[in-house]
């Protein structure tokens, strides 16, 4: 787009929701490949126009939601560099996941590559049987925390406070099984608004230190005011949700039944639970507020 098309669409719309910015893979493209397999990028990663495009929307003081790999790989590096000053944030370079088995005879889902670059660092040794935690930095490092010796829960914890449950209709605790990224806030006027929180042991508290690693750390960041921005620190948008149930009117009436509560593994109840809320309240105020704008405006 031109710089004249970016400005048509920045005035033209009221939001920008940037998700999954890493893009389409080889094997995820092509029929017959491995998807657990490491491959190549056909397309993706945040481009100078999205920036462009996201600038132009903060400066009309529209609402930016942006989430989980946001400016991970594929993402050129003076793009990222670009998002971060722009924002105030920056990456760690760590993402991390729940995988309910680390035993790579019994689930054949555990990503192959991740086995490898650990075994890589690690005397090609794994010796990983239960449920666990895998965090993988940009640089290939590997770090893998199995329950029962570094993990009292497998699956981390979202928390947050009481005043942000009320304004966004979400549980004070739910678990979180699935992509997430460290993210480190640089600003005052960017507020934390819920946090991850990883269930380790004492034992795999001290090997998170080792690696720099926190046992706690942001899973949304806001910031109001001058503009209005959004960052999920998770892949919060991928949900194997029907959505064809999610359209229909007082569904949320009958959400218990949309997820198995005794599995913890089960994303919809995060989508239900969490997410459907989050989004719903989100866009309810931001609505409620461009109504009041509009009003005072044709007054004036």
């Amino acid at each position: 787009m031109s710089d004249e098309e970016l400005d048509s669409v920045a005035d033209n719309n009221d939001a920008l929701y940037f998700t999954d910015t890493y893009g389409i893979f080889v094997n995820e493209w092509y029929k017959h490949r491995d998807i657990h397999e490491e491959s190549h990028s056909i397309y993706g990663g945040l481009s100078e126009k999205d920036l462009k495009m996201m600038e132009k929307m903060k400066a009309r003081k529209k609402l930016i939601i942006t989430e989980f790999n946001m400016i991970g790989m594929p993402t050129p590096a003076d793009v990222r560099t670009s998002f971060e000053n722009a924002f105030h944030l920056k990456w760690s370079g760590w993402m991390g996941r729940s995988i309910a088995s680390l035993d790579t005879i019994d689930n054949p889902d555990l990503p192959k590559w991740i086995v490898r670059a650990y075994k890589k660092n690690n005397n090609n040794s794994w010796k990983f049987k239960n449920a666990g935690m895998l965090f993988i930095h940009e640089n290939g490092t590997v770090v893998v925390l199995e329950k029962g010796k570094d993990l009292a829960d497998a699956i981390p914890t979202i928390v947050t406070d009481k005043n942000n449950q009320a304004r966004f209709g979400i549980p004070g605790n739910i678990i979180y099984p699935y992509w997430m990224d460290i993210w480190e806030n640089k600003t005052d006027s960017n507020l934390v608004q819920a946090n991850y929180i990883v269930n380790t042991t004492a034992t795999g508290l001290a090997l998170l230190s080792s690696f720099k690693i926190p046992k706690m750390f942001p899973a949304i960041i806001e910031h109001r005011g001058d503009y209005r921005f959004f960052y999920f620190c998770g892949d919060f948008a991928d949900n194997p949700t029907k959505f064809r149930f999610a359209k229909l009117s007082g569904i949320t009436g009958l959400k218990f039944l949309m997820y198995n509560a005794k599995d913890q593994t089960d994303r919809n109840r995060f989508f239900w639970e969490f997410y459907l809320p989050l989004m719903q309240n989100i866009l309810g105020d931001y609505y409620k507020d461009l109504r009041f704008l509009r009003k005072t405006s044709i007054k004036d």
